[in-house]
């Protein structure tokens, strides 16, 4: 049998073995961290109205619940793991007119509790993360976040880790199990004091035990954006996710923990650094609908979506990825006042590791078009013209009339959370 027969005959197979779905579970107003252990799954949610944050829980049974804390005027910035008495606990900062300290919200029986031992009488501490007894957290000095450790219930004073370096650690980049703690941070000594200048963003591993770190990944960069997200880890490896600006490929990233060859797979998706691990075999992860223009930072209001992915992605594993809807019209040169058709389809695509495996389309789903306006932030209004997406995916929706402009976008009902083609169409009117 040839090599190329044998070649044919694997991708048909791969091609015919069902994959499991990464299922879209929350829609974000803003980009924040989120985090996840024991089955619990924790973010921010905004809103627009107010302009403050929500701290949600979805439970293991996938009950969704507002947390019983203040709603905040930032994102959450939150760690879950097993708390002093087993029981899985957020740990999280909480800011007044005095600074910021760190509380604990047992997540299944609503009760909260300070952490004055952990708290400096001088600093603020952010960046929590908790296993059992034991704390990390850091402290803004200078320009600088250090990382310390304390043990609650001790009378030893909270340990520096980091000394050598000026790094910043931003909210929900700390990691902890057992005594090991890592932190994804951006080492900004060669920087200037306006962040201009090279910068290396590290995933580095400490002991709550012992002194002394050890860089587990590393990545320069200047200007164009190469960073690693969150953190999270098992008994084996450090998992995160590259994000790289200029539309190159984002991915899923583990490294062995105790140092080793990285290994990556392509998200197929837009990221944001967001990232965590609420089961071994689970991932929760934030992705842009759109690409880079839509990025949930105010600018658009197109909602990222909180993805809860059911399967490791390496080592060839397949995985159904969210659906994805595109927008166009036609003609190319819209005349005002002429009828505008727009066109496109709604599609999941079917990838391993590296590759994409098969496109599916999503036949039956209505799609809604979306008039976008204004800016700082960009807004959309229904315009209450439908579609329904056909057999092959594919949709069409007249617009009657052209106006000023031909900027649309359109909104597929998809199962739980909607999807969006971005911020959709641009051009200009001819009279």
């Amino acid at each position: 049998m040839t090599r190329s027969l044998l070649l044919s005959i694997a991708i048909a197979l791969l091609a015919a073995t069902p994959a499991l779905a990464d299922e879209a579970i929350a829609e974000l107003g803003r980009e924040a961290p989120v985090a996840g252990y024991g089955g619990w799954k924790a973010w921010s949610r905004f809103d627009e109205g107010s302009q403050r944050y929500t701290l949600m829980l979805r439970a293991p049974d996938d009950t969704l619940s507002a947390a019983p804390v203040p709603a905040s005027t930032k994102p959450f910035d939150l760690s879950l793991g097993p708390g002093p008495d087993g029981d899985v606990v957020a740990i999280y900062r909480r800011c007044g007119s005095d600074g910021c300290d760190l509380r604990l919200l047992h997540v299944a029986e609503g009760s909260t509790e300070s952490l004055p031992t952990v708290s400096s009488p001088h600093y603020s501490e952010a960046t929590p993360a908790i296993w059992r007894s034991t704390v990390v957290f850091t402290r803004r000095i200078r320009r600088c976040d250090v990382p310390y450790v304390k043990t609650l219930g001790s009378s030893a004073p909270s340990r520096m880790l980091l000394r050598s370096r000026c790094v910043q650690i931003p909210a929900g980049y700390t990691s902890i199990r057992g005594t090991r703690i890592l932190t994804s941070s951006v080492d900004i000594s060669g920087a200037d004091v306006h962040l201009a200048g090279p910068k290396v963003s590290e995933i580095r591993a400490y002991s709550s035990r012992r002194r002394g770190s050890a860089v587990l990944l590393r990545q320069r960069f200047g200007e164009e954006p190469n960073y690693f997200g969150q953190v999270a880890q098992d008994d084996r490896f450090a998992y995160t996710v590259r994000v790289h600006g200029f539309n190159k490929a984002n991915t899923f990233v583990r490294v062995p923990v105790g140092g080793g060859r990285p290994d990556e797979a392509r998200a197929f998706r837009a990221l944001n650094g967001a990232f965590a691990k609420p089961t071994p075999k689970e991932s929760l992860y934030v992705e842009q609908q759109g690409g880079e223009e839509s990025a949930c930072d105010g600018l658009a209001l197109v909602p990222c979506r909180l993805i809860l992915s059911p399967v490791i992605p390496f080592g060839g594993a397949q995985r159904t990825i969210t659906p994805q809807l595109s927008v166009g019209y036609a003609p190319a040169q819209p005349r005002r006042g002429q009828p505008l058709t727009f066109t496109g389809r709604l599609t999941r695509h079917v990838v391993t590791q590296s590759a994409e495996v098969r496109v599916e389309p999503l036949a039956g789903v209505d799609v809604e078009l979306y008039h976008r306006t204004g800016s700082h932030p960009e807004r959309f209004d229904a315009t209450g013209l439908h579609g329904v997406t056909a057999a092959d995916g594919s949709y069409e929706i007249v617009l009657p009339a052209a106006g000023d402009d031909p900027w649309y976008t359109a909104v597929a009902a998809t199962p739980g959370v909607p999807t969006w083609a971005g911020r959709g169409t641009v051009g200009s009117v001819g009279p």
